[in-house]
């Protein structure tokens, strides 16, 4: 018995031991930047839409940073071959705006940057990329990469001209959300002192039915490159399962096409790549990715960003998730059914 006892002893204190060991062994990772430069972060764009024309510029930072800093009190303005200026002015921090509503036409236009430090930019000049708009845009029943399957949003673009076109795409979605335990009861503090608090009835569903809109937030690049036909078809811009909360009641998604130039589409496809989880910790490091805009002062100085004049084009559809799969949708609300009776009781 005393001999059972104190080997029991000796597994609890060996366990106990390996359990510290294992522990102390662990250290928390704080990763830190080294040889960090602030580049000058540029984001413009000039379309061929009748607008107020936009241009952000921010600060690189550090990688323990919260975030970019925004570049403040920055000249901007915008020629083109005939000599007409734009000028822009700053609306809210690094966010700069044109003075005028203007479109973008078949011109050579150059962007010019003075910071606030005194520092001095140039794009190359840079001529409007022209191409066929959107044709078409719908949602179609498909699997992703991992065999789930979801709707996949996708679009054709029909281009006649016979020329590789290159493409960069942005959405917009919104999506319809509906409380799954709405109560149409609040509590009203008639008293503080001594508390107090009544439940009131509304009179309507206010608060039960809301709707969400985000915008896309990741680089979405097509080709018509190598293509014989020249045609854009069934390209997908957004995956969603068909599990997925927003696709639940009501959906709509925006796309928006920029017709870019190839220099803009390898730009933006290398900043793509050496952007992915798989490039940004591996042992090859890459070089600087330049852009079309530069220090007219000092042409060794880094710029990150490219000066695109696009010409634009968006379609809109609204989705019922139930014309895709009204199986799962019918379970779903029978099951829902079920479970609002049992809450009931």
């Amino acid at each position: 018995m005393k001999s059972n006892i104190i080997k029991q002893y000796k597994v609890i204190y060996s366990l106990l031991i390996t359990g510290v060991l294992l522990v102390g062994c662990i250290e928390e990772f704080t990763p830190e930047t080294k040889d960090y430069e602030s580049l000058l972060v540029v984001e413009a764009v000039l379309t061929d839409e009748y607008k107020y024309q936009k241009i952000k510029l921010s600060r690189t930072f550090k990688f323990e940073d919260e975030g970019a800093k925004k570049e403040e009190k920055a000249e901007i303005f915008i020629t083109d071959n005939l000599n007409n200026k734009y000028s822009y002015s700053e609306i809210e921090p690094g966010e700069y705006v044109s003075d005028i509503a203007f479109k973008a036409e078949k011109k050579d236009y150059q962007l010019y940057i003075k910071t606030a430090n005194g520092d001095e930019y140039k794009s190359t000049p840079t001529n409007l990329n022209t191409g066929n708009g959107i044709t078409n845009l719908f949602g179609k029943i498909a699997t992703n990469s991992n065999q789930e399957e979801g709707v996949s949003f996708v679009v054709n673009v029909q281009e006649t001209s016979g020329a590789a076109k290159y493409y960069r795409y942005e959405y917009e979605e919104t999506h319809k959300i509906i409380a799954p335990w709405y109560r149409n009861r609040k509590a009203v503090i008639v008293s503080e002192d001594p508390p107090k608090i009544e439940i009131e009835y509304k009179p309507d569903e206010i608060g039960k039915v809301c709707y969400s809109t985000n915008k896309s937030s990741s680089l979405i690049l097509g080709s018509t490159e190598g293509l014989n036909n020249g045609q854009l078809v069934d390209f997908s811009l957004r995956f969603l399962e068909r599990d997925d909360y927003k696709i639940s009641n009501r959906y709509s998604i925006l796309a928006k096409q920029y017709v870019i130039s190839r220099e803009a589409h390898t730009f933006y496809k290398t900043l793509n790549d050496f952007s992915s989880s798989d490039n940004l910790f591996s042992q090859i490091q890459p070089g600087f990715l330049k852009g079309n805009i530069e220090n007219i002062n000092d042409e060794s100085e880094k710029v990150i960003g490219f000066f695109e004049v696009s010409s634009v084009s968006a379609k809109r559809i609204f989705l019922n998730i139930t014309i895709f799969l009204p199986t799962r949708f019918q379970e779903q609300n029978i099951l829902l059914a079920v479970l609002l009776l049992l809450r009931k009781k």
